[in-house]
């Protein structure tokens, strides 16, 4: 495995605390992106530099979708093709993902089952069987909800 000239990485670095997706950031370093995944398995000083890139950008991220919820953002308004004003818009979207990732036991979603059966058990091997088809089910339900 060739060496990375230290201005791609740099740039591919830079890119990743712009914007959190190394096949992007390592295009505009001109590397190949499964050069990058080589060299994170072979190189813990490498990997650690893009972890911590990557979660600056994902800060960054963050930042802007919390500001688009709460401060909005400008969108213009055009009228027989020309802009003529804006409006303020507000991301209920990203404001439900924030207070969900944020506060999850007070936002995430929940999901009810009542689920009544009888079972018919004549051996342990059979009582085994029957709560393993149980919980197959109660995972179905939990799937489709």
């Amino acid at each position: 495995m060739s060496n990375l000239d230290p201005e791609q990485i740099y740039t591919f670095l830079e890119s990743l605390r712009k914007y959190p997706n190394a096949t992007k950031a390592a295009k505009k370093a001109g590397i190949n992106r499964t050069y990058v995944y080589e060299k994170c398995k072979n190189d813990p000083f490498f990997k650690e530099q893009m972890d911590q890139a990557i979660d600056i950008g994902m800060n960054t991220l963050e930042e802007e979708c919390l500001r688009r919820a709460s401060e909005g953002y400008e969108e213009p308004i055009f009228h027989k093709g020309e802009e003529v004003g804006s409006k303020t818009k507000y991301s209920d979207t990203l404001a439900i993902v924030l207070l969900k990732a944020n506060k999850p036991e007070k936002y995430k979603d929940r999901y009810e089952a009542n689920i009544k059966t009888t079972i018919e058990i004549t051996s342990e091997k059979e009582a085994y069987e029957q709560l393993d088809q149980l919980d197959e089910q109660i995972n179905e339900i939990r799937r489709d909800h």
